[in-house]
């Protein structure tokens, strides 16, 4: 009997650390999830359409910071905006990057800057463009370096034609696509 009852207490001690493992503050702890993050970081289908909404939402933005902060918005950061919001829609990420517009026009602080919250945008926009990376295998440059003469596409640098609307561009050092 006290055999039994010492084997007893060895198994329980034994077993105790796996019954509080949780508790314990080594334990690598799973990340947390945001579901806006997730929701922003899927790509979507390009809106070109919404150019139109997205340049008065750049304006606005940048009317809301040159007033809030005494200052004249700079000549062409109108036009920057949007050309950076349609180089993340036509990668399909153009939802998180006119979040993240909205978003910096409703927090701006002068004496702060945007809410730090708005980065959640910024950043699905980029998980958005990585995720465009790995399905299409092109890697997006500046439509401004090789692709001349429309206002709704992106360069792709990839050694094969990611899709049947691209366009190779002749006389680059690496195969690069203009794809509309």
């Amino acid at each position: 009997m006290r055999v039994l009852a010492i084997l007893v207490c060895l198994g329980a001690a034994a077993l105790a650390p796996l019954a509080c493992s949780g508790d314990d503050p080594e334990r690598p702890q799973p990340v947390p999830t945001n579901p806006e993050l997730e929701a922003y970081s899927k790509p979507g289908t390009p809106a070109p359409d919404e150019a139109d909404d997205i340049a008065d939402a750049c304006a606005a933005m940048l009317e809301h910071e040159a007033e809030g902060c005494d200052s004249d918005v700079p000549e062409g950061a109108a036009d920057e905006c949007l050309s950076n919001w349609r180089t993340n829609d036509a990668r399909g990420c153009g939802a998180a990057y006119a979040r993240f517009i909205e978003c910096r026009t409703q927090t701006l602080d002068c004496e702060k800057g945007w809410d730090v919250s708005c980065d959640l945008y910024s950043d699905a926009a980029f998980i958005c463009t990585t995720d465009f990376v790995q399905r299409t295998s092109c890697t997006p440059i500046s439509v401004s370096d090789i692709c001349e003469g429309s206002a709704y596409v992106y360069g792709c640098v990839t050694q094969r034609k990611p899709f049947p609307e691209c366009e190779s561009v002749p006389d680059t050092e690496s195969p690069a696509y203009c794809c509309f």
